[in-house]
């Protein structure tokens, strides 16, 4: 249960971390990050509809991985699948991350930053 513990508050930090950039790229927009986001902002509606079903596709990997767990006695249980929901649930923190380095779309940072808090909190209290 250690594990989970360290893991949980990785995932905090890393939501930390996100809300730092946001704020860094809304309120002192950096010149170098200009030159990269001008070289992706040709495919921004492209990489933001991938990062969207990347993100949606989490749901129901969610509820197959619950229903396995249901099913199965000996690898699901305990802290093995609570480790599994943690690594889900930081997947869209990762992506918040990056689209603000590589669009500078806060907006949509944003919205990633929220979907991953509220995923992470309902799936780790949805786990049994």
């Amino acid at each position: 249960m250690r594990s989970n513990k360290v893991f949980l508050i990785a995932l905090v930090l890393l939501s930390l971390l996100v809300i730092k950039n946001i704020l860094r790229l809304y309120y002192f927009p950096s010149e170098g990050l200009e030159f990269i986001q001008a070289e992706f902002s040709n495919y921004a509606l492209i990489i933001e509809v991938i990062m969207i079903l990347i993100c949606l596709s989490l749901i129901p990997g969610f509820y197959v991985l619950r229903k396995a767990g249901n099913e199965s006695e000996s690898f699901f249980k305990g802290e093995k699948f609570v480790t599994l929901i943690l690594m889900l649930s930081a997947l869209p923190l990762v992506l918040a991350l990056l689209i603000t380095y590589l669009l500078g779309d806060a907006l949509f940072a944003v919205g990633l930053l929220v979907y991953g808090i509220l995923f992470g909190v309902l799936a780790y209290f949805l786990r049994i």
